[in-house]
C-alpha cells in the first residue's frame, strides 16, 4: 500500500475503521472505469465535484457515479445564481487534491458540503482515499463522523 492520504490519517485519528481499494492509475480515469477496475458498484462509489457559486463561494458537491449534477438543482438549494465547476489547474489549489484523487475528507478548507440523497440508503459506501489510485470503503455513518455535510435532492 502507498502512504497513507490525509483522509485515512482522519480516519484513524477518530478511530474509524475503512478498507483500502487500490487501482492502477497513473492519470486521472473516469468513475465508470474505477467501478469496472474495482468491480464495485457505480450507486456505492462517489465522486466528489467542487464549484464556485456566482457570489464566488466554492461548494462541495458528492454524488454517486451513476448520478449527473443538476447545476440548476444544486444552485437553487445553495441559494446561488449559478454554480461552475471549478477549473482543472485550479483544483488543487482549492482542495489539496489532484483531479481524480478529492473526496469531501480533509480537504484544506472547510467548504459547504453537499451530498446527494441517495447516500442515505446505502450502509457502506465509497469514496476516493485523496489520491489516485486508492478508494476507501467504509460505513456510512463513520463518514459522517468526520464531515460536516447537508443532504439535499441534487441529482439529475
Amino acid at each position: 500500500m502507498r502512504n497513507k492520504t490525509v483522509a485515512m490519517e482522519i480516519f484513524e485519528k477518530n478511530n474509524i475503521a475503512y478498507e483500502v481499494l487500490e487501482y492502477e492509475a497513473e492519470v486521472f480515469k473516469s468513475g465508470h472505469d474505477v467501478c469496472a477496475k474495482l468491480g464495485v458498484g457505480e450507486h456505492e462509489m462517489f465522486k466528489t465535484l467542487v464549484v464556485k457559486g456566482y457570489s464566488g463561494e466554492y461548494y462541495v458537491l458528492v454524488l454517486s457515479i451513476s448520478k449527473d449534477l443538476d447545476f440548476k438543482k444544486a444552485a437553487k438549494y445553495v441559494g446561488e445564481k449559478s454554480l461552475s465547476f471549478v477549473p482543472i489547474k485550479n483544483i488543487e489549489e482549492v482542495t489539496g487534491y489532484v483531479r481524480g484523487g478529492v473526496t469531501l475528507v480533509g480537504i484544506k478548507k472547510e467548504y459547504r458540503t453537499i451530498v446527494n440523497n441517495e447516500m442515505k440508503e446505502l450502509d457502506v459506501v465509497n469514496i476516493s482515499a485523496g489520491t489516485l489510485g486508492m478508494c476507501l470503503k467504509l460505513k456510512r455513518e463513520d463518514l459522517l463522523k468526520v464531515v460536516n455535510v447537508e443532504f439535499a435532492d441534487i441529482e439529475k
